[in-house]
C-alpha cells in the first residue's frame, strides 16, 4: 500500500510540475527608451514594427529596434504579438535584408537591451517581465 501511496504523490507532484512549468511562460513587456512619446500602443502598432513596417514614431523620431537573443522571452513575444515562430520571425528579417527591404534588428540579451534601451533615443524592445525597468519606458498593449 505504501508504494501506491508514494507513487501516488509522486505522480500527483510531476503533474503540478508541468502544470505550474506551462502557466510560467515568459510574460513579457515592451519597453521603450524614455524620449519614445508615447505609453501605450495597439496590437497593430506593434506588429507593424516588429516587422519592420513602422521606422518612425509619430513625432517622426527613428525607430530603432532590439530584439533578444533566442530566450524564452523571445520565443513568448514572437508566437504571442507577432503570431509566428522563432524560425518564421528570423525567416521573415532574412528575406527583408536579402531583398534590400530591410536591415536585421539588433540581437541583443536581456542585460544589454535594458542598456541599449536607455542609452538610444527612439528604441522600442520587449524583455521578460519582472525584472527591474528603472530608467526605461513600460509600453502597454492596448
Amino acid at each position: 500500500m505504501k508504494n501506491k501511496e508514494r507513487l501516488s504523490v509522486l505522480l500527483t507532484l510531476i503533474f503540478l510540475l508541468v502544470l505550474m512549468s506551462s502557466l510560467v511562460q515568459a510574460e513579457v513587456v515592451v519597453v521603450a527608451n524614455n524620449s519614445v512619446n508615447t505609453d501605450n500602443l495597439g496590437l497593430k502598432d506593434i506588429k507593424k514594427i516588429f516587422l519592420g513596417k513602422k521606422m518612425y514614431w509619430d513625432d517622426n523620431q527613428k525607430i530603432t529596434l532590439f530584439i533578444l537573443k533566442d530566450s524564452p522571452a523571445h520565443k513568448e513575444f514572437v508566437r504571442t504579438y507577432l503570431g509566428k515562430s522563432e524560425n518564421q520571425y528570423t525567416n521573415y528579417w532574412k528575406q527583408l535584408l536579402f531583398t534590400g527591404k530591410g536591415m536585421m534588428p539588433q540581437r541583443v540579451s536581456q542585460e544589454e537591451l535594458l542598456e541599449k534601451i536607455k542609452e538610444t533615443e527612439g528604441a522600442i524592445g520587449y524583455m521578460a517581465a519582472g525584472i527591474t525597468t528603472e530608467g526605461i519606458r513600460i509600453i502597454k498593449i492596448k
